[in-house]
């Protein structure tokens, strides 16, 4: 109920964070699409395997975590708003070059663009909300955060929908056990990765619309109560009664009811370390199954949309 009775300029930065973290929750599909894309580059170099593309992962990983704060001071200086519509962008511009990669450098130079676009998009959508609801932090990043994880689950399905949709099984036995070789399956990799692009523009440009300029909101609330105040300030020199207006909890807030530890501060501060530690300990095991699961389980489970879920 809280979030149908919020103000639709709150609301409208809920929904396109949401928006544009479906995006870019197809980061997780690399599990899904590793063995499709590995096949497909074998067909130009064949000493290519999961092995080698399970870099591309980490270093997508390795992209966002570098740019993450550029995005915050984006954010700042040219709105969420603007910030997206470049992550978006940049996701954009990795998959249609992933569509045209025929070598493993490549790939890893697509990725690589995949990962520094989602560290600038992935926290303006939350720093946006924030403003919006400063008391409602956690229901902020909850939210925004689901469609992370939505658009992995989604979009999982989308990629075997486009490639693989009758469920054929790779090679069982030769040289390329483990991998497809079906020209039926391989054609369709590079339409694969275009697809997703145009989803990025389509979702991810509807997501970051959605998150409006927070400050003009306050300007225009501002504006709003100084007629209000002059219209009962005429009515008082007219001598009519003034009316009481009730207070409205959902007008915007001033911006600076959002405080947080600088970077200095925070790295003062044990319990950041102990975060970060807990965060790796339990990190690297997750994306390393993220990557690799589907590899196993092509030993375990015989359906490709068994291993997809």
């Amino acid at each position: 109920m809280h979030f149908i009775n919020m103000n639709s300029a709150a609301r409208n930065a809920i929904v396109g964070g949401i928006l544009c973290h479906f995006c870019y929750g197809t980061l997780y599909c690399w599990g899904t699409s590793t063995i499709y894309t590995t096949s497909y580059l074998r067909q130009f170099d064949h000493s290519i395997d999961t092995h080698k593309t399970l870099g591309v992962y980490g270093l997508a990983l390795g992209g966002q975590a570098f740019t993450m704060a550029l995005g915050g001071y984006l954010e700042k200086n040219i709105t969420s708003r603007y910030t997206s519509i470049l992550a978006i962008l940049g996701l954009t511009i990795s998959s249609f070059v992933t569509s045209l990669c025929k070598s493993i450098s490549g790939l890893f130079f697509a990725q690589l663009l995949f990962g520094l676009a989602l560290g600038v998009g992935y926290l303006p959508p939350m720093i946006n909300g924030y403003k919006h609801l400063p008391t409602r932090r956690g229901f902020v990043s909850g939210a925004i955060v689901g469609g992370f994880g939505a658009g992995s689950f989604v979009f999982n399905f989308v990629i075997l929908g486009i490639v693989n949709p009758t469920n054929k099984q790779p090679e069982q036995t030769g040289v390329n056990k483990g991998f497809y070789t079906d020209p039926s399956i391989l054609d369709r990799v590079p339409t694969m990765w275009r697809i997703l692009g145009c989803c990025y523009v389509l979702i991810g440009l509807t997501g970051a619309s959605l998150q409006a300029n927070y400050k003009q909101i306050v300007g225009a609330s501002r504006s709003a109560s100084a007629e209000e105040s002059a219209s009962l300030l005429s009515m008082a020199e007219d001598g009519e009664p003034s009316p009481t207006l009730p207070p409205n909890p959902q007008s915007p807030k001033s911006p600076q009811a959002i405080t947080g530890k600088s970077s200095r501060e925070m790295f003062k501060d044990p319990i950041a370390f102990v975060l970060m530690l807990c965060l790796f300990c339990t990190a690297v095991g997750g994306m390393y199954m993220a990557t690799t699961f589907k590899s196993y389980g092509e030993e375990q489970v015989r359906s490709d949309c068994e291993r997809a879920l």
